[in-house]
């Protein structure tokens, strides 16, 4: 088709709450449209840790468009937020926005959060006639009942959703499972690493936003343990922690707001980490890991992915004791979780969604 009549909206945000989750996975699912010569567009709330400059870094061209939404501390990172936000006001600011920047009558609209339902795809809708619009929706719960054409849920083990979305959302293609996972293209050329230092290499991050803190009561248990380690510690966009690792004695690296994960996860032989997207691609890269989920909607997978033999599950609330003894166990059998994450098959059929988006008109 012709590309010039065809323009995508991603509806997306980040904040200090929300965390970067949302945004990278769109961004990946852009960059896949982008190839294709579609016209990209990122419409986000305008709060304390939107990612406007992170996401124009990006290699593919895209505008990004802020909007005012109202009493946005409602707006919270858990799926329950949708039960006290103004979706409403929220749509008629994004239709506003997309007929000003419309240069096609066909639009189609990808939205990737917790707080909007069928409510705020009516009210776009509504708005936007007489345009053609289509309208594909990330959802990692089944919570939400929707009038997508199309739902997007690349976390581990959701193919088990099939059903219950049939109920919630009746008329959408479904793409289901982390066959369909955006995630960056460098995690899915599955590459010959090479062999790894004697010296055990771990990474602990948790997301954009650590609300929990759960990166310093890792940093706590590695410090406990007597072999030596070489630690690298990433702080997360939105993540205004302070770190303390004067009493670590093993070899420490900080990074902070870094556009990809990729270098750094790829030379390490464990990880600690949460759930979501970064669990996704710490298995694309045979890396075995402890997944601390830091929201209800990370829980599930983390559960499927310990299941499967590529990773250790432990509660949010697990504690510093906790988290040392699994790194040990993560440590002396990573061979085998590593041959198990290279055996799951991630991201091999994202161009069959893309073909399946493009082609709708």
């Amino acid at each position: 088709m012709d590309t010039r009549l065809f323009q995508v909206f991603f509806r997306v945000d980040a904040s200090t709450s929300i965390g970067a989750g949302h945004i990278s996975r769109c961004c990946n699912l852009a960059r896949l449209l982008a190839a294709e010569d579609f016209e990209i567009h990122f419409v986000c709330a305008d709060v304390e840790g939107e990612m406007t400059d992170w996401i124009k870094a990006k290699d593919f061209n895209s505008e990004v468009h802020l909007i005012n939404v109202i009493d946005y501390k409602k707006l919270l990172s858990d799926v329950d937020a949708i039960l006290n936000y103004d979706q409403e006001d929220d749509a008629l600011k994004t239709a506003h926005l997309i007929r000003y920047k419309a240069s096609s009558e066909n639009i189609l609209i990808i939205h990737d959060h917790y707080s909007l339902d069928l409510k705020w795809e009516a009210s776009v809708l509504r708005e936007l006639n007489p345009y053609n619009v289509r309208i594909a929706a990330f959802d990692d719960t089944g919570k939400r009942d929707l009038i997508s054409n199309f739902i997007i849920n690349q976390n581990p083990g959701s193919e088990t959703l099939t059903q219950l979305y049939k109920t919630k959302a009746k008329k959408a293609k479904q793409f289901l499972g982390m066959s369909y996972a955006l995630i960056e293209e460098a995690y899915l050329q599955k590459k010959t690493r090479l062999p790894l230092d004697h010296v055990p290499t771990g990474l602990i991050y948790f997301g954009g936003c650590d609300k929990f803190n759960i990166t310093q009561r890792a940093i706590n248990a590695l410090a406990e343990i007597n072999r030596p380690l070489r630690l690298n510690i990433v702080n997360g966009l939105q993540a205004n922690n302070s770190l303390d690792t004067i009493n670590i004695h093993h070899e420490v690296n900080q990074f902070n707001n870094l556009p990809s994960l990729w270098p750094i996860l790829s030379a390490c032989s464990f990880a600690i980490g949460a759930g979501g997207v970064s669990a996704i691609e710490r298995v694309a890269a045979g890396i075995p890991s402890l997944i601390i989920p830091i929201a209800e909607n990370q829980i599930r997978g983390s559960l499927y992915l310990a299941t499967q033999e590529c990773a250790i599950h432990l509660p949010t609330a697990s504690t510093a004791n906790d988290i040392k003894q699994k790194v040990a166990r993560l440590i002396d059998s990573g061979h085998t979780m590593r041959i198990n994450c290279l055996r799951m098959d991630i991201g091999d059929r994202q161009n069959e969604m893309v073909h399946a988006l493009i082609n709708i008109y």
